[in-house]
């Protein structure tokens, strides 16, 4: 990308009449940014003229610059800010002597008649710091929410008397630029003003794998921000292996040949360890390369770093705001956050993980992993089974298996984990869990049900071998295979590849270009699921400097994180207790840290809401009242005719479910369709889907997401009749609380919709039971 010069000028002008000068001095210094952040001068300004209609310095840095801290505007020139809770009105007080008395503001023209008459006044005149105090209480209240320590600046001139109106114009430093107007009855406008409030706490999350799709990022390409970065990698991937990154991320070619050197022949470091006699290399998935994981993890951070460039060219990321990353969001945090590497070598440090990653997986000689992925859901066994019992189950399977499964990711506590392993031995983790999921037993009856388990699995193992079959991991009541997915993420199986790839990355970044300040204490890295500002020396095995803190952020953790578990679960509870946040904005093609985000809450903070501060789940003006309006009694209409019951279809149970995680109307999910199509390709969603049609129907067939919702709703095993189960049965209570006024609940719902509209039993059945 191209460089940056800062300019720091001052300008003295001497006038001549009708806006001419005389004689106009310009002196002034260039700077650069170094890695650090700070400023070294590289040129001196000096300049003067005489005679002159305007400064030549100034008029040429027009045409290029960009004012440091100037508002970034929004388009459309904003939006109007007003609050129905808030009146946009206020009355002058009829008499001024309480302000004269309390303020000090004793000029007589407020009280005293002879003075206003002298001053040929209509009237005695409203304070004008009264006037402004009440404007700044409507921003305070609306804009800031009822929290005057979010107004950082508010700034008025006196145009002349009093009515408020209030305008969100910009953009500066994260901050909201406000303009503000006060008039009178007359419309006379009396008083001008801006104002930057503070956003609510934010905090920022980089996420990984999982969540790409085709045109990912794309809605952003037209900006030059977001353009920039991704022509910049786009030329990179051009000159060095030949091929297009924004053709690749529109397209979702199948498959794409790597040229070693380019096109032009350039070297290629990341590659020059994995290449052979030949020239070139094809890679292939058969979902598009977006899913293999050398292109995708390149089209993931890119996409994550356009975006944040993009953001932070309109002044929407704040100043001093806390992050974390999931998996491959540490390399987003690199680029972006840190930006303590050039977009070729952001470039080549991905593509390096991931072939890193892909080559540690031996294959067979039809190319076919005994590797896979899994997503696992102990709540659907029962309440008891929590965190600490999965990770037993898994241990012991381990160790009688002599094979290798693992948790990998801890994302929502008792909810969702994502296990790696030899196929035999998730094939057996799976037995185990469905045994205690249909016996409904405890673990320690699940002892000899894993020693057998184990026993067979081997037996399986010999004869596969013998076969040379691949064994196919099959779904069970809490275990989902996460299909076309054979690397093993996060597994202590890729340790071997730590120290190549920690050895390359030392290369790239160098201790001393780092500035801590961006990293210590607002950094979460997922291998440790704290800030580095609660990491003492042992913890981290060096002195605790905070350049040696921010070296470990950036170079160490990324290296031993990409075989080592996600510790999201920690990392969730940490934001929620320790950071006082209000808004989660996720740098990603698709809702996945949100969604857990959602689920921790909701699991394990609302209900005992005193743990974390309200703010973070309601966000209201503290200074208002909102009173509930009286119900105002209408003429009773007669009585609405019976609709003949007919009972809740389940391909309807499906289509409700299915749209509420597409956060679409149920209309525009076609029962023609299957889920496969209607995720997009979105493998974490498509089991999160899966997931939940489990647990509201028991049991589903296999392969459902291949199946067009029609048949699937007919299937026996799925199809029924009658009222919601478990999960859907959930979403009732939550749409009546968000959408309806207080009182109003599903029993409320169905006796409405009763005497109204003559609905029996059987249709309330979609309203909960």
């Amino acid at each position: 990308m191209p460089r940056q010069y800062s300019f720091k000028v001052k300008s003295e002008y001497k006038y001549k009449p009708k806006a001419t000068y005389s004689s106009i001095a310009a002196e002034g210094s260039a700077y650069i940014r170094n890695l650090l952040k700070g400023f070294v001068k590289v040129a001196t300004v000096s300049y003067s003229t005489g005679h002159a209609h305007g400064n030549p310095v100034l008029f040429y840095l027009s045409r290029h610059r960009e004012v440091q801290g100037d508002v970034k505007k929004l388009d459309g020139n904003g939006y109007t800010l007003t609050s129905s809770a808030v009146p946009p009105s206020f009355i002058a007080p009829t008499t001024n002597e309480p302000y004269f008395t309390i303020s000090g503001d004793f000029n007589p023209i407020h009280i005293n008649p002879y003075f206003f008459d002298y001053a040929v006044l209509p009237c005695a005149i409203t304070h004008g710091m009264w006037s402004s105090a009440a404007t700044r209480k409507y921003v305070e209240n609306v804009v800031a929410q009822g929290r005057p320590e979010r107004v950082l600046q508010y700034d008025v001139s006196f145009v002349g008397m009093v009515l408020p109106g209030d305008e969100h114009y910009g953009m500066r430093d994260g901050n909201l630029a406000v303009k503000v107007e006060t008039s009178n009855q007359r419309d006379e406008r009396v008083l001008n003003g801006t104002a930057e409030v503070a956003q609510v706490p934010t905090i920022y999350v980089f996420t990984g794998q999982g969540s790409q799709k085709p045109g990912m990022g794309m809605e952003l390409y037209n900006s030059s921000p977001a353009r920039a970065v991704w022509e910049a990698v786009h030329a990179h991937l051009l000159a060095v292996y030949g091929i297009s990154i924004v053709d690749t991320v529109k397209n979702n070619p199948k498959e794409e040949t790597i040229h070693f050197g380019g096109r032009q022949r350039q070297d290629s470091p990341p590659l020059r360890r994995y290449r052979c006699s030949c020239s070139q290399y094809t890679f292939s998935h058969p979902n598009g390369l977006l899913f293999a994981t050398q292109i995708a993890q390149i089209a993931l951070v890119v996409t994550e770093k356009a975006s944040f460039e993009s953001m932070k060219s309109k002044g929407l990321v704040q100043n001093d705001c806390a992050f974390a990353c999931h998996s491959l969001g540490e390399c987003s945090v690199l680029a972006s956050i840190a930006d303590v590497l050039a977009i070729s070598a952001l470039v080549d440090f991905v593509s390096y993980r991931g072939i890193t990653m892909q080559r540690a997986v031996k294959r067979d000689e039809h190319n076919r992993p005994n590797y896979a992925m899994c997503t696992v859901s102990p709540s659907r066994i029962g309440k008891s089974f929590n965190d600490a019992t999965l990770r037993e189950i898994v241990d012991s399977v381990s160790h009688q298996t002599n094979l290798l499964p693992e948790i990998v990711n801890y994302n929502v506590e008792g909810q969702q984990y994502v296990c790696a392993g030899e196929l035999l031995a998730l094939e057996t983790l799976t037995n185990v869990l469905n045994y205690l999921k249909i016996e409904k037993t405890d673990i320690q009856q699940s002892r000899k049900c894993r020693a057998s388990s184990s026993q067979a699995a081997s037996k399986r193992g010999r004869r596969s071998r013998r076969q040379k079959a691949i064994p196919k991991l099959e779904r069970g009541f809490t275990i989902v295979s996460l299909p076309g997915i054979d690397v093993l993420f996060h597994s202590r199986y890729l340790w071997p590849g730590v120290m190549p790839f920690r050895a390359y990355l030392s290369k790239k970044i160098n201790p001393l270009h780092l500035n801590p300040d961006i990293l210590v204490g607002k950094c979460i890295p997922s291998k440790l699921a704290r800030s580095a500002a609660q990491l003492g020396p042992r913890q981290l095995g060096l002195r605790r400097t905070t350049t040696k803190l921010a070296y470990t952020i950036l170079a160490e953790l990324p290296a031993y994180q990409f075989a080592s578990p996600v510790r999201w679960i920690q990392t969730q509870d940490l934001l929620l207790t320790h950071y006082n946040f209000e808004r989660l904005v996720e740098l990603d093609p698709g809702p996945i840290p949100t969604g857990m985000a959602t689920r921790t809450l909701k699991a394990k903070y609302e209900a005992g809401d005193g743990a974390i501060s309200r703010d973070e789940i309601v966000d209201a003006p503290s200074q208002t009242v909102v009173e509930t309006p009286t119900p105002v009694a209408v003429a009773a209409g007669g009585a609405a005719t019976a609709i003949p019951d007919e009972p809740l279809k389940a391909v309807d149970t499906l289509r409700l479910i299915i749209s509420q995680k597409l956060k679409k109307e149920v209309g525009e999910v076609s029962i023609s369709k299957v889920i496969k199509d209607l995720v997009g390709g979105k493998s974490t969603l498509q089991n999160e889907i899966l997931g939940d049609l489990q647990l509201e129907f028991l049991s589903a067939p296999e392969k459902s997401e291949e199946l067009p919702l029609d048949e699937l709703g007919a299937t026996p095993s799925v199809g029924h009749t009658g009222p919601l189960d478990k999960h859907a049965n959930g979403l009732a209570p939550h749409m009546t609380g968000q959408n309806m006024p207080g009182g109003f609940n599903i029993t409320t719902a169905k006796t409405h919709l009763n005497k109204t509209w003559g609905l029996g039993p059987a249709p309330h059945c979609g309203f909960g039971s």
